[in-house]
């Protein structure tokens, strides 16, 4: 005979489903409370989401913060994922606390979701964000299945239920979906739904006073505790390895920290170069998509500081099988300081150019190349002859290199026109929102132009428009680094107020004390006249990049120049041009390497 209480509730007012409602309640509280503080109401932002306490893996392995493993289950993605979770709650939650009765019922609830999290935190997407019950419902909806199964109707009988085959269906579709869709959080599904299938057994056999399962009762529960134990030491406090620096860099590099984002990278290939950077290959292409896949990469190697390491790495690739976007990689990659091989730059564009013409842009890529390797004739050739072939505008691309070509050759009034054709034209490499450092770049390449051509008035305007830009990012990001260095230098290079930008850039080196901070205090202090401070901070900043940027090893040669070191600087100074690669101050370089003459 049956021992179980009816499990049917009358209404959503019915005492027995008290929980049940109430989580559901404060779930939609929670929605709509988010909702009139303008967070959104039919779908919520992952910004939004993260403000509220979404699990997001590079907070909890990096700030540590395990309370998001808890009120993820609270928070939704928007207004139907919050119906679908709390439909499924009602007509199942509702039946499994009558039968198991409140305590059990929470306790399940909550091992559950909680199980679902950690398993998301330690086997979910990389880069995702997870939100909603699902989890803690999967393990309810076990239960019920299991209370179905010890019923006193046949369990064939059941299957055959119409509401019972729904019920299957729902769960093999949702289970079934997490493999393909990447929204959809099956790790999570897949947790809750073991938990609620054992330690749902304990509950139920206990709830049906099964004495002669008693053994087997305790059996199960201890596995579940062990089993929970060794999950939530693993993905409460993994090792933080090559591969979890780069997924925590990522996640900061795509928020906009890249502060964050580079001492994670510089963790990463601390630990294992070649790993980090096979670790960002995967994460680029399961994330990024075409045309934007490979300049992205490349971007992140930049931070990353291991460019002998990813040229390497997809040198091996290109030999196995070769795409469009490693033969691009290889090209670009070429082009550092560190490696420096034109041959095989070339090699790598005239093999993309002939294998996949229609993916990417190989002729400007070659035109690059050569002005990497300041071949500036052989680069404006074929842009010359790019521009002879078409009627089309031409893009952003091309009338940078133009602009770079046409700088470095000192050739003042076809610079101007390039950068002024580059800031109206349109970038083919880069989302619209993510070009505005390039446009500052090439702005800078304006007001040189501008100034050489004794065109002042327009010169000052440009550099005031400059400072505008770099003040307002920093006033947005007052605590970012990057934006307090990027105006100490723009005020250090521009005619600024050497003071304030002294200021600015001990704050930035304070805050995060990368290379490029300390590099940027160290040439400030060297234009101030402290030589001293200005080595003490160099040196710091050497230590710092492992590879060396030319740039720096120039700004090494011209402190210790003035401080009357010349043998020393002579050294850095020839560390800054022998690559033969171009950088923004290589004729400076090169100019005072005679000075430093034995």
């Amino acid at each position: 005979m049956d021992d179980r209480p009816t499990l049917a509730a009358d209404s959503i007012l019915d005492p027995r489903i008290f929980l049940t409602v109430t989580l559901i309640v404060i779930q939609f509280s929670l929605l709509s409370a988010i909702g009139l503080a303008g967070g959104g109401f039919l779908a919520l932002s992952p910004d939004t989401l993260e403000r509220y306490g979404a699990l997001v893996r590079a907070l909890v392995w990096d700030k540590r913060e395990y309370w998001r493993l808890g009120s993820a289950m609270f928070l939704h993605g928007g207004l139907f994922h919050f119906l679908l979770n709390a439909i499924c709650l009602y007509f199942f939650g509702g039946p499994v606390e009558i039968a198991l009765g409140r305590g059990r019922y929470l306790a399940l609830y909550f091992a559950a979701g909680l199980t679902g999290n950690l398993a998301s935190l330690l086997w979910g997407e990389p880069l995702g964000m997870s939100v909603g019950a699902s989890g803690a419902i999967f393990g309810i909806v076990l239960a019920y299945l299991l209370l179905e199964i010890r019923g006193p109707t046949p369990w064939m009988q059941v299957v055959r239920q119409p509401a019972s085959r729904m019920l299957f269906f729902l769960i093999g579709i949702q289970l079934a979906m997490g493999f393909f869709l990447r929204q959809i959080d099956s790790m999570a599904h897949w947790g809750g739904a073991l938990t609620g299938a054992t330690l749902g057994y304990f509950f139920v056999s206990g709830a049906r006073k099964e004495t002669a399962r008693t053994a087997r009762r305790w059996a199960v529960l201890a596995a579940w505790l062990v089993a929970f134990a060794i999950l939530a030491a693993t993905a409460g406090r993994p090792t933080v390895g090559a591969q979890r620096h780069v997924q925590i860099a990522f996640h900061y590099f795509l928020e906009g920290d890249l502060s964050a984002a580079m001492k994670h990278f510089d963790a990463a290939t601390g630990a294992d170069a070649p790993r980090a950077v096979s670790a960002t290959d995967r994460l680029v292409g399961r994330y990024i998509g075409s045309p934007y896949r490979a300049p992205l990469a490349a971007g992140l190697l930049d931070l990353m500081d291991a460019d002998k390491a990813a040229f390497d790495y997809y040198r091996a690739r290109q030999e196995r099988s070769a795409s469009g976007d490693v033969l691009w990689l290889v090209a670009t990659l070429a082009q550092k300081p560190v490696v420096a091989d034109s041959s095989q730059a070339l090699a790598a564009c005239a093999e993309g150019k002939k294998r996949f013409a229609r993916t990417l842009h190989w002729d400007l890529l070659e035109a690059r190349v050569h002005a990497a390797f300041r071949r500036f004739d052989q680069a404006l050739a074929i842009l010359d002859r790019l521009e002879k072939a078409t009627s089309q505008p031409l893009s952003a691309n091309h009338w940078e290199i133009a602009a770079l070509c046409r700088i470095r050759r000192h050739e003042w009034a076809e610079a101007e026109r390039a950068t002024s054709r580059c800031l109206s034209a349109v970038w083919t490499d880069l989302p619209a929102l993510a070009s505005g450092g390039r446009d500052l770049t090439v702005k800078d390449w304006r007001w040189r132009a501008l100034k050489e051509m004794g065109r002042t008035s327009e010169s000052l305007a440009l550099a005031a428009e400059m400072e505008k830009t770099w003040r307002d990012v920093a006033a947005q990001s007052p605590d970012e680094p990057a934006a307090l260095n990027n105006l100490a230098w723009h005020l250090a290079t521009h005619g600024g107020d050497l003071d304030e930008a002294l200021k600015l850039a001990r704050r930035s080196v304070d805050a995060a004390p990368e290379a490029y901070n300390l590099d940027t205090l160290a040439w400030i202090e060297h234009v101030r006249g402290d030589q001293a401070a200005a080595w003490a901070a160099m040196e710091r900043s050497l230590a710092c990049r492992r590879s060396g940027a030319p740039e720096y090893f120039y700004h090494a040669g011209a402190i210790l120049d003035a401080l009357g070191k010349k043998p020393e600087a002579r050294k850095y100074l020839e560390r800054a041009v022998s690559p033969g690669v171009d950088f923004e101050e290589f004729d400076a370089a090169q100019a005072m390497l005679p000075r430093e003459a034995p």
